[in-house]
């Protein structure tokens, strides 16, 4: 039984391998971005055989296609540092300047829906459940267990929401102009912002400050009281947090109020007329109305609006100067899919749908024949697709191949 299990496993990953080697052959050159001054780039690359590859470079684009063609990688990356030797080791280098990258994950964002889709499963006797990853399997006591993360479109537009978030910050609050901003779909559960320009220059504890203000991190509810008197008039974290509180106020629920920690009076006032007090916030002055909700109750709506109005990024991300990150247009070895250019602003994120503008197969209509051990329902373009369990399914290439990227079915014919 496990020779069988070794043997479909294997003539998956030959097709999988073969699907992404007619990608680079064919279809990457309309694809692929030349990353700005590539020459001074390092390039890394998750290799079908080989694993991960890296300290590579390239003179061009045409350089870069070349070596995609020939190697057919399952993962490729490329540096947001410029050297001067991007080739030799870390040490040898010599690093420039790096672009300020961001990196908003469905997996750092709180959503229902995962609970829904999120598995794990044991690699010897293929039992798997919904939730969090045991130690041992129970059904035979292995511990080679993996966690099978799906995405939804929940998920996705939990991600677009704080990536949202992110770019009004980086434009109203660091002057970031769109010229210097692009934003991408990783291929997967999330979102990249790249930034250029004059924060290239930046060390880490600079990146390091950026992402602890997005973040909130050690931002004083005492503090901002001090200071939200004058927010109406000013702009940044404060009318930031004052808008957060608003929005907190408008659409809770009593429970939500109650599990934030406010007092049972200012509950009820809420409850009992939630225009004339949100009226009273804007129209009277915030000092007036954080003396009526009491001190302590306004410390810890401040604390909530504080978190509410933060942005969700991976921090390690943003705070590493030579991070190596996804190539656009390249496939995600997870899912199939590309890292595929959104634009520059609010408006190019608003309309866009990664699930059928990232799907470089879809014009591929011949049908592949899959058994799929579990996977819940998603959709690829306008088309919807299972929910399946321990079935055989006749697919279109591109929802078959995230299904076997994501390690949830095998070629069976």
């Amino acid at each position: 039984m496990e020779r069988s299990l070794e043997r479909l496993r294997e003539d998956t990953r030959r097709f999988v391998k073969n699907i992404f080697s007619k990608y680079y052959s064919s279809l990457a050159s309309t694809f692929i971005e030349e990353p700005p001054r590539i020459s001074g780039r390092e390039f890394g690359f998750n290799l079908f055989d080989k694993g991960i590859v890296r300290h590579i470079s390239f003179k061009s684009r045409d350089d870069l296609l070349e070596y995609l063609k020939a190697n057919s990688p399952s993962d490729c990356y490329y540096s947001s540092a410029f050297y001067m030797n991007p080739s030799a080791s870390m040490d040898g280098k010599g690093w420039i300047g790096a672009e300020l990258t961001f990196d908003i994950d469905a997996d750092h964002i709180h959503t229902d829906c995962k609970a829904e889709h999120d598995r794990w499963v044991c690699t010897s006797c293929r039992y798997e459940e919904d939730g969090d990853i045991p130690e041992r399997c129970p059904n035979c006591g292995g511990d080679k267990l993996e966690e099978r993360v799906w995405f939804c479109e929940r998920c996705l537009l939990a991600a677009r929401r704080e990536t949202m978030k992110l770019i009004e910050i980086l434009s109203s609050e660091f002057g970031v102009e769109e010229d210097n901003m692009t934003i991408y779909f990783s291929g997967h559960r999330g979102f990249h912002i790249h930034v250029s320009g004059e924060v290239e220059g930046l060390d880490q504890n600079s990146r390091r400050e950026i992402a602890d203000y997005l973040l909130g991190v050690g931002s004083d509810p005492s503090v901002y009281f001090e200071r939200m008197i004058a927010a109406m008039d000013a702009g940044g974290a404060k009318l930031r947090i004052l808008r957060a509180i608003y929005d907190l106020l408008s659409s809770a629920s009593p429970e939500d109020l109650k599990a934030i920690g406010l007092k049972r009076s200012f509950i009820e006032s809420i409850v009992e007329d939630r225009d004339r007090i949100l009226g009273r916030m804007l129209e009277g002055g915030f000092d007036r109305f954080a003396r009526e909700v009491g001190l302590t109750s306004i410390r810890k709506l401040i604390a909530k609006a504080v978190e509410y109005s933060s942005v969700k990024i991976d921090s390690v991300v943003t705070l590493d100067i030579h991070r190596l990150i996804r190539l656009p247009g390249s496939l995600h070895g997870k899912t199939g899919l590309m890292k595929s250019r959104v634009g520059s602003s609010l408006e190019s994120l608003e309309g866009y749908d990664p699930l059928s503008e990232a799907t470089p197969f879809r014009d591929f209509r011949d049908h592949v024949k899959l058994y799929v051990y579990s996977a819940p329902k998603f959709r690829i373009e306008d088309e919807s697709y299972g929910p399946f369990e321990g079935e055989e399914v006749s697919l279109p290439l591109q929802p078959a191949l995230l299904l076997l990227c994501k390690g949830v079915a095998y070629i069976s014919g």
